[in-house]
């Protein structure tokens, strides 16, 4: 399976507001795709002058008072910016401070796509040791925003054993006993989609079908 980066593309904003949900866009390119500061053709220097624009009115919006959202905003643009230009260790700095708003909205899809760019950071290990528990964490938080890339990730991980079992088998119990809780829990579809993915991995099916009081073929 290729692993791509998710972007959030910052400079397709709407900037005079921080409403998450209309002003988020998303797009999958590949890690090798990604634009450089050495660009060579016009397109890819004017995207990079729109960079350094952006990068410098996120940088501004850092010292007003914001809320969480905003906080959150601006630390996923930041982190993007600092991907798309291959500025892993800036990238870093403000992903990981990623999801202040997390306890009042864990389906921020800002949180989801954030999640998801550190966690290729760490598969990848761009400027940094491949930190695959830290990505299994990251990839499992981008999930509760609905990111099915991350789902996808999450299987991979489980089939090729890059975390250890315990980890896979609390994060099996996690799902399953949201989803225990029915279709009225705000996250059963989340955890459905969660579930299906581990019952997908070997190691996994055999202890989903006895949660669900049925044998394992």
């Amino acid at each position: 399976m290729k692993r791509n980066i998710l972007l959030i593309t910052p400079y397709k904003l709407i900037r005079s507001m921080f409403v998450l949900a209309a002003t988020l866009t998303m797009s999958v390119v590949s890690a090798e795709d990604l634009v450089t500061l050495d660009a060579t053709n016009s397109a890819q220097n004017s995207q990079m002058k729109s960079l350094l624009t952006d990068e410098q009115f996120y940088l501004d919006k850092m010292k007003q008072d914001l809320n969480v959202f905003e906080k959150d905003q601006v630390y996923a643009s930041l982190g993007t910016i600092y991907l798309q230009r291959k500025e892993y260790g800036k990238a870093l700095k403000y992903l990981e401070q990623l999801g202040v708003s997390w306890e009042q909205d864990k389906k921020s899809p800002v949180i989801s796509a954030g999640s998801y760019n550190l966690a290729m950071i760490y598969v990848h290990g761009k400027g940094i040791p491949k930190d695959y528990p830290k990505a299994f964490a990251a990839f499992a938080r981008a999930t509760w925003g609905g990111n099915e890339p991350a789902v996808s990730e999450l299987y991979v991980m489980c089939r090729d054993k890059e975390v250890s079992a315990e980890m896979i088998r609390n994060f099996t119990i996690e799902q399953y006993n949201i989803y225990a809780q029915g279709v009225d829990h705000p996250f059963y579809v989340v955890s459905a989609s969660n579930l299906n993915a581990m019952y997908a991995c070997e190691s996994e099916k055999p202890f989903i079908d006895n949660l669900l009081g049925r044998s394992s073929e």
